[in-house]
């Protein structure tokens, strides 16, 4: 359940970007189920397609020993400009939510840009869980009831 924030302040891609799946074992396939309408910017999540192809590439390029660190995530998302100015890293450029929703950027011959996912009760959609991907503020004016 995603509430409407309050105050008026503009939406935005926030900063909290993760991955779930791991290349060391199994990727898992993840499902977002709609329960009511979720349209832009009420809460869905955010997905950058293309990522697990690159998170895939980075620790295949890791040493054994490299694989086991805590901090690959902060390891890979400071691996190029795109994440880590997507994850905060690096301050932040002008015109953000453009740039990363409205353009595909290629990082090493993959396309990737910020999906956000909406739908309408009853859709779902299935989704690599090694994308990277993020919860997003509800800025509309109803509750969003989603899973995933």
């Amino acid at each position: 359940v995603t509430f409407p924030e309050e105050g008026g302040d503009p939406w935005n891609l926030g900063q909290r970007w993760s991955s779930y799946g791991s290349p060391q074992g199994d990727w898992s396939l993840g499902v977002a189920t709609f329960y009511s309408h979720v349209g832009p910017r009420a809460g869905g999540r955010l997905i950058v397609e293309g990522s697990h192809r690159l998170l895939q590439s980075f620790f295949e390029q890791l040493k054994p020993s490299e694989r086991l660190s805590k901090r690959l995530s902060d390891r890979f998302f400071r691996s190029h400009p795109y994440f880590a100015e997507l994850t905060g890293k690096t301050p932040p450029k002008p015109e953000r939510v453009r740039r990363f929703m409205g353009e595909e950027t290629e990082i090493d011959g993959v396309a990737v840009r910020v999906l956000e996912l909406t739908g309408e009760p009853g859709d779902a959609v299935l989704y690599h869980r090694g994308l990277v991907s993020s919860i997003s503020r509800n800025v509309s004016q109803e509750t969003a009831f989603m899973r995933g």
